[in-house]
Formats: C-alpha cells, structure tokens, sequence
C-alpha cells in the first residue's frame, strides 16, 4: 500500500536533481553559519591555550606596587623583581642591535619556568658578569647566543617620586645599564619564553636574570642594603586568603614605604616615607598607632623654598618647615615668648648669628617664593605672603636638623649646598651666584645643616606645599614617661603594622589565573562577529533554498493536482511536501557541518595572512566546541524549513 510517507520518499529520489540542487543550497547555509560559530570557538580557544601558556603553571599572583624584600614571599612561592627594559648586543659598535619594551625579570631557584635551564640565579657574580637568559625572540632580534655578551638597561628606584620637582631626572639618575653573559637561550615555545600575565596576544619579550644582580643594577644610590628586592611574589598554587595571611605576617614597614627613624638627639621618633611625602593612608595609621599607644603625635611639613625675603633682605634656599609650633617638648616649642600660637600665614624664624631679618619687627610683611612641588608645575614660581611673628632662639626643638627627611645629594650628612643640582628648583650655577661662601645661608648651612630656617603652621604649610602625592614629610612621636626613642621604636613599628592595610597598599595576592582566562575570552563575542560578517550570504543561501524549492514545486504542479484530484486534502499534500523538506534540511545541515570545519580553517588562514603581527600565527589554531555544532545544525533546519514554508 502507498503511504504518504513511502511516496514522500518516492518523491524525493525521483525529482533528485531539484532537490540536490535545495540540498546545496541548505549546506551552504549550514557551512557558512556553523563556520562562524567555530572561527568564535577557535579565537577563544587559542586566546584560551595562549593564557595557559603564559601562566606556566601560575595560580595567583601578588603584583607589587613599589619593591619589597624578596624575603616576603610566603613559603612555595617565587620573588621576582620584574622591570621593563631595554638589551642591547655587545659588540663594540653604538649601533649593535638593540631591543626595547622587554620585560626583565629578576628570579631565583624558585621560579618554576626557567627550574630546567640548569642555571645557578643564586651564585655569586662578579658586576658586568651574572648570566642572563634570553627568549628566542630576543636573541633572534639580537643575533645573539649562548656565551656572548649583552647590555641590559633598566629604569632606576628613586628616593623621590619622578613627578617631584625635587626629583633627578639625568639619563644616569633615571637608568642603569649593566653587561650580563647570555648562559641559554630560550628554546621557542618554553615556558619561560612564553611567560606574561599581561592578558594581549602580543608575544612577550622576555629576558631572565639573578634577583641579586638586577636589585643591585635597579638600586638607588641612597639605598645601601643588599637584600633582594621584589615587585611580584607568583604562587604556583595555594588558596588566595591563606598566601595573602602568610604575606601579612612577614611584611614590615619598610614593606609598605614607611621607615621609623631615631634623631641624633634620640628625643622622638620620626615615621618618614621612603618617597619623601606620606601617604594619606600612611598618616592615618601612624596616627592610630599612637593613639592606640597613648603617644602624641605631630606630622611635618618640610620643604626647600626658593626666597624669603622682607623688603630688600632676603634669605635664598631657605629650608621652611609647617608644623604645630605650641607642641610640647620634645616635639616643640617653636613659638617666641608670650606668643600662644602660631596663626594662618604668620612665620617665626630662628635668630642666629648672621641672620639677615635680625631687628625685624613683629608684623612685618615677609613673602615666600617658591617652587610647585610637582614636575608639572616646573619652572612655575609661587609667592606667598606671610607675617613675621617673631624670632625664636635657636635652641632645643628649634635646632633640630633631623627634622628634615633626608633626600640624598641635598639633605644628607654628606651633602654640600654648592653640589645641590636639582633643576628647576636647586639649579647648580643659580646657587652658586646667590650664596656667597661667606653669606649668611652658606655659614648657616656649614654650622646647622638642612635645620629648617622658618617655621609656619601645619595648615598653612599644607596649603602652599601641596603636591600630588602628600604633603606631610614625617609625624613625629614622643616616647612615653621614661623611654628612650629606641625603645619606643621597638614597640611602635608592631603597633603600625596593625593599622596599615596590605590590600590598600596593594600589597596581596590576586587570583591571576582566573583573571586571565576569563581576560582570554574578551568582551567580543567573536562567533557572533563573524556570524553578523556572514549575515546576508546565510540570508541569500536560505533565499535560494525558497526559489529552488519554489522551482520544484512549480515543475511538480500536476503530480499536485491529480493527488488533489483522488482525494487528498490540502494539508495533507502540504505535509507530506513539508516532509520532504524537512528531510532535505536535515541532510544538507548535517553535509553542511562538515564543509564548516573546513571553512573555519579557511578563515583563519586568511586572519593569519592579514593579521599585521606574524605571531598571531603561532597560536591561532582550530577549535570546536559540540554547542558550536548543535547550534548550526539546528539553527540551519530551522531557517530552512522556515523558507520552505514561505515557498510552499
């Protein structure tokens, strides 16, 4: 008996070459749509593979905001001190080939990518000596290999923010340049070669050398330890709380910028930041400190000015310092007699021996020329005018050179006023053509050092001195009843730590494997980016499949009507035309699934090829995810029997 489902089938292989020709037309649609799905699978997959790649097996990872000890590091750990660069081949020749934006990475023995490169990072060696490793993407670039000579240069650590005006910023002061001996040359493809945790498919340029050398190389002239610094701790497991617990544990002061300071005269503690100013944070945890030690504490402001002056005496490089001058001893006073307090804008100045404002009258107009602590203000002189309130003894709290932090070259023990050289503020020959040997500021420096000249309130000095990062130099605290400052040292460093936030440092570890990954993925839905690319030839496929099937159903006409004619009824022969459909949509998808894994390699050949970087090509590979196929498959019949209906 002839069903309708048997001349269905009937049908299908006796009007063959129409339908083959509907068949192609759906396998077109099903190629093209599918393939743009993969090509999204395969860019989140390779982008996916290339993050595992420079993971190298890191887990979390703390990504310091200044250097530390390496010694912090929690236990399984690896300390790095990672600094762009620049490597240069040595040869003799200025004009040897040279490579900047490298990462250099400072390691020892616990960093896990370079554990089979058999080199020692912990061995002595001698300055101009200690190995280096170099990706072959460095070496390539250099000419370079195994037992050659290269030239590495690294920016240097600053005593100061580069922003300061106080800063140096010669091409010595600012960079350093040592020779390493190039011990291996990564091998393409090793995990060190590979190694970033910069979420770009740009490949790194990587260059490995000891901890000790490059901290030694990085250093600044102020800074006379030898302990290995860091600027990341990489954990190649562990959970995120306990490593950043363990990383609370063993940092010190010091670890977050600050330095405990015990004057000559060892009256108080001066808390001080190692960039010159403290942070807002920083203020508030040394302020809780004390309080929590019922102790006084008194931040400063200290800071070099260009000119005091009253009338035709003035007083060049004067060291002003902005505190609160009615403190007890031995935090102060700063204040002449019968005077209370210090108001907004008045100044007191200690009276010496050459001192040119001696006889000046309280009340008197004094102005303040000075320089905008920041680089952006460089060259921009400020004034301000302020009111003589009275001449102090230089005596007690007022002759104390400690109270301004040291900053080499110009507040040190060692530092001579002539040698001052820090443009546009302490100019070299301006200094010289205002300070006679034998002038008032150059004996006052001879006898008292960087003892500040002037002193106004904490407020008005925070007003004037404001810079970027902070105002205040240090807070000073006075030991309790019967301690010396060496003791209170002791016990107030523990008390600080209890106040400073690692986190708010940016002092802890970060979950950076997750972070990659999921950076891997973008925020660009590349399947439905290539998908919108393959709209309208999706769109004029699914078309020509209605007019093909349009076409055959118009040749069909009266293999229509006589069944109309015997009896069938309208839905049923429209069914039983649906179902051949159906049929063909399913068969053509499914064809069109595999010419979709060929398509997708066809487009990624064609990425590789226009794709301005050629490295794009060592890891954009092919990739297919099941969903990919499911959602082709089904979207393809859907569409095409969505046509086929419109046709009918």
């Amino acid at each position: 008996m002839l069903t309708l489902p048997r001349l269905a089938a009937r049908n299908l292989w006796f009007h063959r070459r129409g339908n083959l020709a509907v068949l192609l037309g759906v396998a077109v649609g099903s190629a093209v749509l599918t393939g743009a799905l993969l090509v999204g699978d395969s860019l989140r997959g390779s982008l996916r593979a290339k993050a595992e790649r420079q993971l190298a097996g890191v887990e979390a990872a703390a990504l310091l905001p200044r250097p530390v000890r390496a010694a912090v590091a929690p236990d399984g750990t690896a300390p790095a001190l990672v600094l762009p660069g620049s490597v240069q081949a040595e040869t003799g020749d200025p004009a040897a080939p040279s490579l900047g934006r490298v990462t250099v990475y400072g390691i020892d023995a616990r960093f896990r990518p370079t554990a089979d490169l058999g080199i020692d990072w912990t061995a002595p060696a001698k300055r101009n000596a200690a190995p280096i490793a170099l990706s072959h993407r460095v070496a390539d670039r250099l000419g370079v290999k195994a037992g050659d000579k290269v030239r590495v240069g690294v920016q240097r650590f600053s005593d100061l923010p580069r922003s300061s005006s106080l800063a140096k910023r010669g091409a010595d002061d600012v960079t350093a340049t040592v020779t390493y001996t190039v011990a291996a040359v990564l091998a393409p493809g090793h995990p060190a070669g590979e190694f970033s945790l910069n979420p770009s498919p740009a490949a790194p340029l990587n260059v490995f050398v000891p901890v000790a050398a490059l901290s030694d190389q990085a250093r600044d002239e102020s800074d006379h330890s030898d302990a290995p610094l860091a600027t990341a701790l990489f954990a190649f497991g562990g959970a995120t709380d306990r490593l950043n617990a363990e990383l609370k544990s063993r940092l010190r002061p010091e670890d977050y910028g600050v330095r405990l300071r015990v004057p000559r005269r060892e009256k108080y503690l001066s808390v001080e930041s190692d960039q010159l100013v403290l942070s807002a944070a920083q203020l508030e945890a040394v302020t809780k400190a004390a309080d929590a030690l019922k102790l006084r504490a008194e931040p400063t402001v200290v800071y070099v000015a260009d000119t005091l002056s009253a009338g035709t005496k003035e007083l060049p490089y004067p060291v002003v310092a902005g505190l609160n001058a009615a403190a007890a001893a031995p935090l102060g006073p700063f204040l002449p007699k019968g005077v209370p307090a210090l108001g907004d804008n008045e100044v007191v100045i200690p009276d010496w021996a050459e001192n040119p404002f001696r006889g000046l009258a309280p009340g008197t107009p004094v102005t303040l020329r000075y320089y905008h602590p920041d680089v952006e203000g460089e060259g921009k002189v400020l004034t301000a005018p302020l009111t003589f309130r009275g001449a102090i003894p230089l005596t007690g709290a007022a002759n104390d050179r400690d109270l301004t932090p040291t900053v080499r070259g110009v507040t040190d023990e060692r530092a001579n006023l002539f040698d001052w050289d820090r443009p546009p503020m302490l100019p070299k020959d301006r200094i010289r053509a205002r300070v006679p040997d034998n002038g008032p500021r150059a004996k006052f420096w001879n006898t008292y050092r960087a003892t500040p000249m002037a002193y106004v309130n904490l407020a008005t000095a925070e007003r004037l001195f404001a810079g970027r990062f902070g105002t205040v130099t240090s807070a000073r605290v006075a030991p309790g009843g019967g301690e010396g400052a060496e003791q209170l040292a002791d016990r107030f460093g523990p008390e600080l730590l209890k106040h400073l936030d690692p986190a708010a440092a940016g002092l802890g570890f970060d979950p950076v494997r997750e972070r990659l990954l999921t950076a891997s993925r973008g925020g660009t839905d590349f399947g439905g980016l290539f998908l919108g690319f393959s709209f309208f030839l999706i769109a004029a496929a699914l078309m020509l499949v209605g007019l093909l099937f349009r076409l055959a159903l118009d040749r069909r006409a009266k293999e229509i009507g006589l069944l109309l004619a015997t009896g069938y009824a309208v839905r049923q022969v429209r069914r039983m035309v649906l179902a051949e459909g159906l049929l063909l949509a399913v068969a053509g998808a499914a064809g069109g699934l595999v010419a979709a894994v060929g398509d997708n390699r066809l487009l990624l050949g064609l990425l590789v090829r226009l794709w301005p970087d050629p490295e794009v090509g060592t890891f954009l590979e092919p990739h297919a995810a099941p969903l990919s196929f499911a959602l082709g498959f089904g979207l393809t019949v859907v569409m095409a029997l969505g046509a086929l209906w419109l046709s009918v």
